[in-house]
């Protein structure tokens, strides 16, 4: 491997969640929510759904709430 990328600081790699979640993903990832019960005991039912209609350019607010009702209806 090349000295300079050996070196580098550190870096993360962009994906395309933006454009998943405001395409291929979004109604998949708002029925979800909607139907997650662990999501609507968390959180109130009307920000849930003000979610799912936030600009694409703030969509990824519904990246790490989506994974928190995932994981909690498979948990608990």
């Amino acid at each position: 491997m090349p000295e300079k990328l050996a070196q580098r600081p550190k870096m993360s790699f962009p994906t395309p969640l933006a454009t998943w979640l405001n395409n291929d993903w979004r109604s998949w990832a708002a029925q979800k929510l909607k139907q997650s019960p662990f999501a609507r005991e968390l959180f109130r039912s009307e920000a849930l759904d003000d979610l799912q209609r936030l600009p694409a350019g703030l969509s990824m607010w519904n990246w790490p709430i989506l994974n928190l009702a995932m994981w909690g209806d498979e948990q608990f």
